[in-house]
């Protein structure tokens, strides 16, 4: 069995490449901007919902999960 070493650096810059048709980042004002209902139901699609939280918290959870990326190679 033989193999190279490739540079981690390398096959993070090409998996990006390859998955950068799934990004989808927003800026923050988009946030910012989004109603108490339309946060609500985005976090419900995540089943993240809490009713506790307030609209501020709502909208910091949402836009972090919305940013965060899990990528199995």
């Amino acid at each position: 069995m033989e193999g190279r070493k490739q540079p981690v650096g390398e096959i993070r810059k090409k998996t990006l490449q390859m998955h950068e048709k799934y990004m989808n980042v927003k800026p923050h004002e988009y946030y910012s901007e989004m109603s108490r209902e339309e946060v609500t139901r985005q976090l419900k699609n995540l089943n993240e919902y809490n009713e506790e939280d307030g609209l501020t918290k709502m909208r910091n959870k949402f836009m972090k999960m919305s940013r965060t990326r899990h990528l199995q190679i």
